[in-house]
């Protein structure tokens, strides 16, 4: 998916993005794959509980290095944030591994795990997580998603077109792996606990 047709499709509903300047994306060693994608604009929030940077010089919403947003004293140039998770743990591209997306544990000094493995990606799994969001809302009701209403074949399709676009995101122990697991204990737990 190119930039101006994930940009379209994550808009198309109302949905907002924060565009990241070249000016700006000039600070740091991004691959300009990278930075197309955030020329066109990260969404300012998405799900499951993700908020993403933008362009200012705000210190704690702004695209930022690690060790700047953190004052760590760590490789410099390595990891530059560009969200965090509803924990509080960034989510960053590692510039010294392709810029691949990495989950960065904020309580374990920063340890990596796979998010994904480029900007592309990212962007894709966030428009098929809010299409699986929207259709089990549509069929399943709308507190779906918070009750873990779904049947088996909207996690497996869920799954499926994950795997399609980034099979090692669902495979290894990361974000989306974990999160596609707590989508099961929850549904388990609601089942159970009517």
């Amino acid at each position: 998916m190119i930039a101006q047709q994930y940009l379209s499709v994550w808009t198309r509903n109302g949905d907002q993005v924060s565009p990241i300047s070249s000016q700006k994306l000039a600070d740091f060693n991004l691959r300009s794959s990278t930075k197309i994608y955030l020329e066109a604009g990260l969404p300012k929030a998405a799900a499951p509980f993700l908020s993403f940077a933008d362009g200012s010089d705000d210190a704690y919403t702004a695209i930022a290095k690690l060790e700047d947003q953190y004052d760590l004293d760590i490789e410099p140039n390595k990891y530059v944030v560009i969200g965090s998770d509803g924990g509080g743990n960034p989510v960053a591209v590692n510039t010294q591994k392709d810029d691949v997306i990495e989950w960065l544990d904020h309580e374990d000094y920063f340890a990596p795990s796979y998010f994904n493995r480029s900007m592309e990606c990212l962007l894709s799994f966030l428009i098929i997580y809010r299409d699986f969001i929207q259709e089990i809302t549509e069929h399943n009701g709308p507190a779906a998603y918070f009750d873990a209403s779904f049947t088996d074949d909207q996690y497996d399709a869920l799954k499926q077109r994950m795997i399609d676009i980034d099979p090692d995101a669902v495979n290894e122990n990361g974000f989306w792996k974990e999160e596609l697991e707590v989508l099961l204990v929850n549904r388990d737990y609601y089942r159970a606990n009517p």
